[in-house]
């Protein structure tokens, strides 16, 4: 479970709480709701009750001592599961004899479309007892369902509510109840299941949680074996240098690129610092939304990281090209050489092409300094505020509860966003990709060439050995292909 506090109140005898709270909302995974949540003592005003999230059980008397209660709206997994274990506590509502239409309690079932033979778990729903349960919005299409919900509210009453909130009263006469409730086969919904956005909330959750768990083996892994490749290619590159090695270049991109691959992983390790899965989760340190973790997540994970990751894929696809033209000489990547001063002026390019395509980190995101915020799904709270699409120096720049919908986004900010997505995630990905693929190729014609002159030459054992070397080879460069994917900075 991402939450194991789970809220509740002690009764205390003897002791009066002076409670005036009206309205309850509550952001709930997976727990239950009982009297201990919903304390008498400290909700006993409360009007307007909001539950959000995934609910395991409701216990029936959980709402029934509450006399102010007006409105119940829950934002849950309305699904079978729900639906056959959970309605009992609307029996316990306004039981009292003495209620009027004041006393009337409205329900909301958030993004439940009430189905029609859904309403074999309403047959018992209580009659005349000033309890709507309805749709969210005036002017809806009502289903059968909706009616014998309505039509159970207060006598002719329910009509009244029949007109308000559904766009075709007229149906009603077409609604068969002794025949929908009679066709009740509880069987046949029991697969039915209904996720709501709560529900892909905490999923995405547990996969931060995941890649949280995953993180800081994949960084030890990395710095451990990118160490490795910088101490093994420095000791070989001095012999290579004396030797006037062809493939030096290639050895030194390998090197550099190393070096990269473990300042990334250095970085990224304390990115941890800045997760927190959830505000009372398994993982969030009391230091995540601090202004100086904020900082250290968009300057240095961000800005710094975004840079290494470019230049480390950059040098990913340079590697792939030598290797190709290590095995093709007269392809068309060996006519282009860079000497001298024209080696230095692409060097140069390539890094200020690198800041500017990741200067977008610095300037659209910004330190969320409300840190007694608490999370919510709908406002998309963030610390720090990233990819606002709003420049941090224009004169109305996002606010932490930021709406995607109501804001203009700058044009120029969300360009550079694209050609960062486009070069690293895209382009040099399928750059690598297809010149892989052509090294294989040349190597696969290389090898039969070989077996054929050995063939030829009655070489049977060096024929054995050559196959052996082929998909000992092969093998090693599809495995390198597919750990480079998935540890792009292992």
């Amino acid at each position: 479970m991402i939450k194991r506090n789970l809220l509740g109140f002690k009764e205390v005898d003897n002791f009066d709480i002076d409670s005036n709270i009206k309205i309850a909302i509550f952001d709930l995974y997976k727990i239950n709701i009982n009297r201990k949540l919903l304390s008498l003592q400290v909700f006993k005003n409360v009007r307007d009750i909001y539950l959000n999230g995934q609910l395991k059980l409701i216990y029936e008397k959980s709402f029934s001592y509450f006399d102010d209660l007006r409105t119940l709206s829950i934002n849950a997994n309305i699904d079978f599961n729900f639906l056959s274990q959970n309605l009992n506590f609307i029996n316990f509502l306004n039981t009292n004899l003495n209620i009027t239409i004041n006393n009337t309690i409205t329900m909301y079932f958030n993004d439940y479309q009430f189905p029609n033979e859904d309403i074999c778990f309403f047959k018992g729903f209580p009659r005349n007892r000033f309890i709507s349960l309805g749709p969210e919005l005036y002017g809806t299409q009502c289903t059968c369902l909706n009616f014998w919900l309505f039509n159970n509210y207060f006598y002719d009453e329910g009509m009244k509510l029949i007109k308000d909130y559904c766009l075709n009263p007229q149906d009603f006469d077409t609604c068969n109840f002794t025949l929908l409730t009679k066709k009740c086969d509880l069987k046949l919904y029991e697969t039915k299941s209904v996720k709501t956005q709560f529900d892909y909330f905490y999923d995405s959750e547990l996969l931060s949680l995941f890649a949280t768990i995953l993180t800081p083996f994949v960084c030890v892994l990395g710095l451990v074996t990118n160490m490795i490749n910088m101490i093994i290619f420095k000791y070989y590159m001095k012999i290579f240098v004396k030797k006037k090695e062809m493939n030096l270049m290639m050895y030194q991109f390998m090197f550099y690129n190393s070096i990269l691959n473990f300042l990334y992983c250095f970085i990224y390790i304390f990115h941890l610092l800045n997760v927190c899965i959830s505000i009372n989760g398994v993982y969030c340190l009391f230091i995540s939304r601090s202004e100086i973790v904020q900082y250290y997540e968009i300057v240095i994970v961000d800005f710094l990281g975004g840079i290494l990751k470019v230049l480390s894929n950059i040098f990913n696809l340079s590697i792939s090209i030598k290797r190709y033209v290590s095995l093709e000489k007269n392809s068309l990547f060996s006519k282009f050489k860079l000497n001298g001063l024209w080696k230095k002026f692409t060097f140069l390019l390539i890094i200020i092409f690198v800041f500017l395509v990741n200067i977008d980190k610095l300037l659209t995101s910004s330190v969320n300094k409300d840190n007694l915020m608490n999370d919510n799904y709908m406002g998309y709270l963030e610390f720090p505020i990233k990819n606002t699409f709003t420049g941090l120096f224009d004169s109305e720049f996002v606010s932490s509860g930021r709406s995607y919908l109501s804001k203009a986004k700058k044009p120029f900010y969300f360009a550079i966003f694209c050609i960062n997505f486009v070069i690293n995630d895209l382009f040099i990905f399928l750059a690598i990709t297809i010149v892989d693929v052509f090294l294989l190729i040349k190597f696969k014609s290389n090898m039969t060439y070989k077996n054929r002159f050995f063939g030829k030459n009655n070489f049977d054992g060096k024929i054995k050995k050559n196959d052996e070397k082929n998909l000992r080879i092969t093998t090693t460069i599809i495995v390198n292909y597919v750990l480079r994917r998935l540890l792009r900075f292992a």
